[in-house]
């Protein structure tokens, strides 16, 4: 394990760096997540023993040590009850407890549970404690079910219902993870968020990303947390309607409890995906983050999307967290699409002067709006539209920094 402390805030500055020898050749330590408290940069891998899976590697280390550069030994405990367990990034600068969670049982007497575990002592003596199980009485499926996509037969595969993205933040544990419905026999992929208050070990608030129709999958789902107690969750989205993008959901802390505002949809798939390298898993990955902006408090959120055929891509969104913030449910690529219209944005993202390329069938007069995030229209150009591809100079160099949506419509089509 291979593990790095930055000596500055600049990430391109110097850094000291450190390795750990995990054990045997005949022990593989897979899935390596990272969380760390004031205490403590701790580690966790799912551990494989001539490839069958024996236990969960828990690795601690001292965070002062780390980023001083006198790091030389790291606590290490093993868990067989557990698979997958997620150290939190807890934002509290006075949190002792590093807190860990795990999918523990999806449906057990009609209620689905996971595990809260913890790092405990000292910075130098940690204790690991295996933890509680807390439960809702909304059960899961741990059992894989792949994802269907537009333009190809070949389903994707969405993986199981291991624990991604936990963070502490004003004392609450905040968790997401995949999950496939219903419980008894699944046929969907859908997305679950939990808060947890450690100091009750009670559920405040579970909610799921989820459409009871099938007609859109959720997964690999990751979230971020605003000292206001905001939620971002940004995660994949598949269906027989749409190609496999990328889209976030959001919280405002005074919205209804349990309860998520409609996903969006932000970047679009423009073509279907199948890569097996053999092994006969359509394999699209755990590859998501979403972090809190420390200059401003606003969301990123990275994705992945299917950016041409057979080929992945990622895309980040800036989200800000205020109350008017405004969604959308994700859409099937249809004649309003990017896809259909060929409407391209470059750069994208960028600042200042931008260029629209746009091709259509028909001749005459358009109008391009650009929307901030509250849905006001900030800007307005009329140009003129003829029958081939079109490019257009926009200079929004006017504009605060943010997320905008530009529309461009010529009658029928936007």
């Amino acid at each position: 394990i291979f593990v790095a402390g930055s000596l500055t805030d600049d990430p391109t500055g110097n850094w000291y760096e450190y390795s750990f020898d995990t054990g045997p050749s005949s022990l593989l330590p897979d899935f390596p997540l990272l969380g760390y408290n004031k205490n403590w940069v701790v580690i966790t891998t799912n551990d494989f023993v001539n490839f069958l899976y024996n236990h969960v590697g828990i690795m601690v280390m001292n965070i002062n040590s780390l980023f001083d550069g006198t790091l030389t030994i790291a606590n290490n405990f093993s868990d067989a009850d557990a698979f997958t367990i997620s150290s939190a990034e807890t934002f509290d600068a006075t949190e002792e407890t590093e807190y860990m969670v795990s999918d523990y049982n999806g449906n057990s007497n009609n209620a689905g549970y996971i595990k809260v575990g913890a790092i405990t002592g000292t910075p130098d003596e940690p204790v690991y404690n295996i933890g509680v199980l807390l439960g809702v009485n909304k059960p899961w499926s741990d059992a894989e079910v792949d994802a269907p996509q537009k333009g190809n037969t070949h389903k994707i595969n969405t993986n199981d219902s291991r624990m991604h993205t936990v963070m502490v933040r004003n004392g609450y544990i905040w968790a997401t993870h995949s999950i496939t419905l219903p419980a008894a026999s699944p046929t969907r992929c859908s997305v679950a968020w939990w808060q947890i208050d450690p100091s009750s070990n009670t559920v405040l608030q579970y909610g799921r990303l989820d459409d009871p129709s099938g007609r859109y999958f959720a997964a690999f789902p990751s979230l971020g947390v605003t000292a206001t107690n905001d939620v971002l969750v940004g995660a994949c989205a598949f269906g027989t309607g749409i190609y496999p993008g990328g889209f976030y959901a959001y919280r405002n802390s005074a919205d209804a409890k349990n309860t998520m505002r409609t996903p969006k949809l932000y970047i679009p798939g423009v073509s279907y995906y199948y890569k097996t390298y053999g092994s006969g898993r359509n394999r699209w990955g755990d590859y998501t983050a979403t972090s809190i902006d420390p200059a401003n408090g606003t969301f990123w959120t990275l994705q992945q999307y299917a950016s041409a055929a057979n080929k992945w891509g990622t895309y980040w969104a800036n989200v800000n967290a205020v109350t008017s913030l405004q969604s959308e449910a994700p859409v099937a690529n249809n004649n309003q699409s990017n896809e259909r219209s060929g409407i391209i944005i470059s750069p994208n993202p960028g600042r200042g002067n931008f260029v629209l390329t746009y091709t259509t069938l028909k001749t005459g007069n358009a109008v391009v709006t650009v929307y901030n995030i509250k849905g006001l229209a900030v800007f307005t150009q009329k140009v003129n539209v003829l029958s081939g591809s079109n490019s257009y100079n926009l200079n929004l160099g006017s504009l605060l920094p943010g997320n905008y949506e530009v529309r461009l419509q010529d009658g029928a089509e936007t």
